[in-house]
């Protein structure tokens, strides 16, 4: 068992859920849904401004897939500490 496996796990058995949605927010994330995507262009992304953490998520994406970048944005926040990005900041205003 992978130890990012491990950790994902404990952080499921500590909040007591497996929504990405519940993990971001345990976080103190700051979830925007962006519309001006393509559902086939950019998914989403982390950053972290000024110690603010923003996951930004294609709100053009069908529900079960924004969930999978949800999680996949989290991780990147938990694992990374994301700073500064060279991804465009379309969708944090």
């Amino acid at each position: 068992m992978s130890r990012t496996y491990q950790e994902a796990e404990g952080f499921a058995k500590k909040l007591c859920s497996r929504d990405p949605f519940d993990l971001l927010d345990s976080i103190g994330a700051r979830i925007k849904f962006n519309y001006e995507y393509q559902p086939d262009g950019l998914q989403g992304y982390a950053n972290i401004i000024r110690r603010v953490k923003f996951a930004v998520i294609n709100g053009n994406l069908k529900n079960d897939y924004r969930h999978i970048v949800a999680g996949h944005e989290a991780a990147h926040l938990i694992k990374h500490q994301v700073g500064n990005t060279q991804f465009p900041l379309v969708g944090l205003a």
